[in-house]
């Protein structure tokens, strides 16, 4: 036990110390997420998204949903009823309320090289991509490329006011290369 973890308990009491050792417990596995926790949300949207998009794809095919239905999330419940009782006939969607965002066919359609993200600053940009993967790639860098890396370490700080967009390979809208865009106004999805 450290001098700090000490420290709590006695500050806690012992009647508390079991709870004190659970919050200890949580803030720690908190700490191990705070950067990757939007990552893994978004990994998990991406793929409700994307299993909604086909099970739609699939009742279309097959006539029992009309083409360009509303599909949105709340339409996952009704998707999968229908999927798992194929006689049961045409599907009902939930009606989309105004101004709720409905998934159309064309965005969710992957090709192999496509990359799925969390935005983080907003924005769109083109320009060719300059992997950084060690130190001696950041001499590679030109102005106008777009930044791909695993995260934005202090030693390519540099680099990121040169780049036309930022792309982390981990992270959430907290890590430091999604600040840094965010400051500068450039596109960053992680």
């Amino acid at each position: 036990m450290s001098v700090l973890e000490e420290r709590l308990m006695e500050g806690v009491g012992p009647d508390r110390h079991e709870e004190a050792r659970e919050v200890l417990a949580l803030g720690r596995i908190s700490w191990r997420l705070r950067d990757n926790d939007n990552l893994l949300l978004a990994r998990v949207e991406s793929q409700l998204l994307r299993a909604i998009h086909a099970a739609a794809g699939r009742l279309e095919r097959a006539d029992r949903l009309e083409p360009h239905a509303g599909v949105n999330e709340n339409a996952a419940a009704p998707l999968i009823e229908a999927l798992r009782q194929p006689s049961a006939g045409v599907v009902k969607l939930p009606a989309t309320e105004e101004g709720e965002k409905t998934m159309p066919a064309a965005a969710h359609e992957e090709t192999p090289r496509q990359l799925v993200g969390q935005p983080a600053a907003p924005g769109m940009q083109t320009g060719r991509v300059r992997r950084i993967r060690t130190p001696k790639d950041l001499g590679q860098f030109q102005a106008g490329e777009v930044l791909a890396c695993d995260a934005i370490q202090p030693i390519m700080t540099h680099l990121v006011p040169l780049a036309a967009a930022v792309v982390e390979r981990r992270g959430g809208m907290l890590i430091h290369g999604a600040i840094i865009a965010r400051e500068l106004g450039l596109p960053c999805v992680n």
